[in-house]
């Protein structure tokens, strides 16, 4: 079980592969910075079983720059 304790700004375009497990985001949110072309799936695959919960996913105008000042 993996629990996420603050936002999380995604400027890259990899993603997560096989996910297998439970993921709370807690009403935190994945943030997809500009720079990032990456509009598919948070994960390629969820494993029966696999849950991803309370995720809020935004697409803004952060910057990569601006991200990596956040994190």
């Amino acid at each position: 079980h993996f629990v996420v304790t603050e936002d999380i700004v995604k400027d890259t375009n990899s993603g997560l592969g096989t996910f297998k497990g439970t993921l709370d985001f807690q009403g935190h949110k994945l943030i997809f910075s500009k720079d990032t072309n990456h509009t598919g799936p948070v994960c390629s695959r969820l494993d029966p079983g696999a849950v991803i919960e309370n995720l809020e996913i935004e697409y803004n105008e952060i910057g990569r720059a601006s991200c990596r000042e956040r994190v």
